[in-house]
């Protein structure tokens, strides 16, 4: 019993640390992808290869941030169930 509690406060741990990766990705492609930005209004507007590669850049990049906003939202919600069930368990073992 006592292992297995172990093994879920371990997973638990994983679970928040991947969390922690994740918001800072999210922040460093923000602040990639606001240096992007910058470049591709400071060059200028005419349609080259290179504002095109910037633009594609970018674009993924957003894509990207989505995906781990997404991801995040999910962790948060598996969090808010890992906690529901660890409450249920203690009120079945307390008998409440």
């Amino acid at each position: 019993m006592a292992r297995r509690r172990q093994e879920e406060i371990d997973e638990l741990k994983s679970i928040e640390k991947d969390t922690q990766v994740l918001e800072n990705l999210s922040l460093r492609l923000g602040l990639l992808e606001g240096k992007i930005d910058e470049l591709a209004i400071s060059k200028p507007m005419k349609t080259s290869p290179s504002t095109e590669n910037l633009q594609e850049i970018v674009s993924k990049i957003t894509a990207l941030r989505d995906l781990i906003d997404k991801i995040e939202i999910e962790i948060e919600q598996l969090n808010t169930r890992i906690n529901d069930i660890e409450s249920l368990r203690f009120k079945h073992r307390s008998g409440l």
